[in-house]
């Protein structure tokens, strides 16, 4: 078991009960630890349960049966309001589509997160500038997302999602849009940020590049959690 340890899940299972009133069981018996400053890649064919295990990551979709804990927080018995808490002060999230406010500047944008883990005027307003000079956007303060690239605009949500320093970061598919370049960029100032920090990274990924530089990668099949092959080393690689 990693060293603080963020994530722990032991025999976690997760269903859904169909208009028909069967059981779709989505997720069995799932284990997982992820320690502090460690990266995951998850991966598996379109409806294996990848997006099912990040929303519950991301306590929003609760468990049905066995254990979640967060820093040590029982997340089946913390109730709805301890769980927001925890959402709000120790989770931050990337998505593919980057989902950044159109009418607000990239430092509002990346300001907004500190609002909502009720960080101070004065120290969310530090900390975002901060995050955002860590990927490379020290110049683009004022710039609205139309006037930003796709790379930029995903940097942007990468400062965002880590403006209050959290012990875990959920990302779904954060290169998917991104050409071939820019994917290998903004993944390795990811990578770089959750390392630097400490931060747990959890990555939804297709990207077999992404996957690899990663500590560690599983994929799941039929709601079952395996333990990937190590990939083949790439040629010249370290």
């Amino acid at each position: 078991m990693p060293d603080e340890a963020v994530i722990i899940l032991r025999g976690a299972r997760k269903s859904f009960r169909q208009p028909n009133g069967a059981e779709l069981l989505l997720l069995s018996d799932v284990d997982l630890t992820v320690g502090r400053g460690e990266s995951l890649a998850v991966r598996g064919r379109s409806g294996s349960g990848k997006t099912t295990l990040l929303r519950s990551l991301g306590l929003f979709l609760p468990f049905d049966a066995g254990e979640h804990r967060l820093l040590g927080v029982d997340v089946r018995s913390a109730g709805d309001r301890r769980c927001s808490a925890l959402r709000a002060h120790s989770i931050g999230f990337v998505f593919q589509d980057f989902r950044l406010l159109p009418n607000l500047t990239a430092l509002q944008n990346v300001e907004y997160a500190g609002i909502l883990a009720g960080m101070s005027r004065q120290r969310r307003s530090r900390a975002a500038r901060a995050a955002l000079g860590r990927v490379g956007l020290s110049d683009r303060l004022h710039s609205r997302p139309a006037h930003l690239s796709g790379g930029e605009q995903q940097r942007v949500a990468i400062a965002r999602a880590l403006v209050k320093r959290p012990a875990l970061v959920l990302a779904d598919e954060p290169t998917g849009a991104l050409d071939g370049d820019t994917a290998d960029d903004v993944i390795e100032l990811l990578l770089d940020a959750v390392t630097e920090l400490r931060t747990a990274l959890v990555v939804v990924t297709h990207d077999d590049a992404v996957a690899e530089r990663c500590d560690r990668r599983v994929r799941l099949a039929d709601g079952t959690l395996q333990v990937d092959a190590t990939p083949t080393p790439v040629p010249g690689g370290g």
